[in-house]
């Protein structure tokens, strides 16, 4: 009876073969019982002196103390392979042999992207060269405390203004914080991570740009003009003009379809929409391929146990577009010619094409191009006023202004959101309200009645 509970003791033959700094014992504490090993597992911790300063190893347990006992060999500096946990963070590349943060960037680039896209894992890099090493580069490891990192998030702070600049500010405090978790995690030092909970100031909200329903005829009249005499493509007006009277999301207009178009119904059914890192979803809802840069995948939010589906009411304006599209086939009305999605560096050089010439239009000076001063001269003579917005406008303002319009006309805010793919917070709203066939029809009627062209 005096034996029971006793924890096991490593033996003598394994003990001797353990250097000065390395220690096993055997352990039944709570993180080191599983199913495998329900007593408990050998836990192995070494520190040594090396180059006359103190380095430590990860921590590590296992089921059997010969296990143990090598992986504490292993750690010997005859004993590590080059490029291993020990040789990274031993042989520090500056500071003559002290650790900075630069070396704890090179270990985790090394040994913890290995699972990143490309996509994610140049982001990081780039955050790192651009915004984390100028600051923290050369940084002793040991010497970076809470009060370091609060003063350069108010520094970075005030330096990356806007809504895109206080973005990048978030996921570069996110890598360091994953870069000092690393360390801490393997022990290589104790202290509490410098990057958790720091305060930060709230990102701005991007003034939003939203257009007068009064300006919509004006609008259109002015990029039909463009279209006419070749200075902007067809495709991003009739993108633009969708995305203002239906209040559907660019993702959504990149991937409507022909075959979603009902024209007797005067809707669209918006069942996919474009998603970067995704995959693509087959006709039934399923996924299917690996993950791309950009997939026809589900509406935003939308899975496939919930996929988001809803109907988009089309006003009476938007008819000939909508006709003139479904005449092109069942597939992409957008895509490209041999019917795949249209790149998104695509979109963005049409997307500026738009606002600059309507901004040109809006302002009413004469420009070199004789066309381009065709159109600012008629819009002159029929005393078209476009709104001064383009130079600050993005896509997703065309909700912006459906919204406003939506609530201009009256349409309910409960039909509001559902045509916008919006949900309410009650469980009233999420479980048991939908538009119907009633109140669908009466905002298309309002949304037709609201303005003429």
């Amino acid at each position: 009876m005096s034996d029971l509970g006793k924890k096991p003791e490593l033996s003598d033959k394994l003990n001797r073969r353990l250097h000065t700094g390395e220690s096993v014992y055997f352990s039944s504490a709570t993180q080191y019982r599983t199913k495998e090993t329900p007593n408990g597992r050998w836990v192995v911790k070494v520190r040594r002196t090396e180059r006359g300063r103190p380095v430590r190893f990860p921590v590590k347990s296992f089921a059997k103390p010969e296990d143990a006992v090598k992986y504490a060999e292993s750690t010997r500096p005859e004993n590590r392979k080059e490029g291993g946990i020990g040789q990274v963070l031993v042989k520090s590349s500056t500071n003559d042999g002290i650790h900075t943060v630069g070396d704890l960037y090179e270990y985790c680039r090394a040994h913890t992207w290995k699972n990143l896209s490309r996509v994610r894992a140049s982001a990081k890099e780039g955050r790192w060269k651009n915004h984390i090493e100028p600051y923290w580069g050369e940084w002793p490891l040991q010497t970076v405390r809470r009060r370091h990192a609060q003063e350069w998030v108010t520094e970075m702070e005030a330096k990356l203004q806007g809504e895109k600049g206080l973005s990048q500010l978030k996921e570069c405090r996110i890598d360091l914080g994953g870069y000092f978790k690393t360390a801490i995690d393997m022990e290589f030092f104790e202290m509490l991570n410098p990057f958790e909970n720091l305060q930060s100031i709230a990102p701005s909200m991007r003034a939003r740009t939203t257009m007068e329903s009064q300006d919509f005829a004006n609008v259109m009249f002015v990029l039909d003009c463009l279209v006419e005499r070749g200075l902007l493509v067809r495709w991003i007006a009739d993108m633009f003009t969708i995305g203002m009277l239906t209040g559907m999301r660019h993702g959504e207009v990149m991937a409507l379809r022909g075959k979603r178009i009902d024209l007797e119904k005067k809707a669209v059914l918006v069942d996919r929409a474009l998603r970067r890192h995704a995959r693509h979803v087959d006709e039934d809802g399923v996924p299917y391929g690996d993950v791309v840069p950009q997939a026809l995948s589900y509406p935003k939010r939308g899975t496939q146990a919930e996929p988001r589906y809803r109907w988009v009411a089309v006003p009476d304006q938007l008819l000939p577009i909508m006709k003139r599209l479904k005449e092109n086939g069942d597939g992409l009305v957008f895509g490209t010619a041999d019917g795949k999605l249209k790149q998104a560096a695509n979109f963005r050089i049409a997307w500026t094409t738009l606002c600059s010439r309507m901004t040109l239009v809006a302002k009413g000076e004469k420009t070199d191009n004789k066309d381009l001063n065709s159109v600012i001269t008629l819009a002159k003579q029929r005393k078209i006023h476009l709104p001064n917005v383009w130079d600050k406008i993005v896509f997703r303002d065309t909700r912006n202004s459906f919204a406003s319009y939506a609530a201009e006309v009256g349409i309910p805010e409960p039909t509001r959101m559902g045509l916008m793919g919006h949900t309410g917070d009650t469980v009233t709203f999420k479980s048991y309200t939908d538009i119907t066939t009633q109140a669908f029809k009466d905002a298309q009627r309002r949304l037709s009645g609201g303005w003429k062209l």
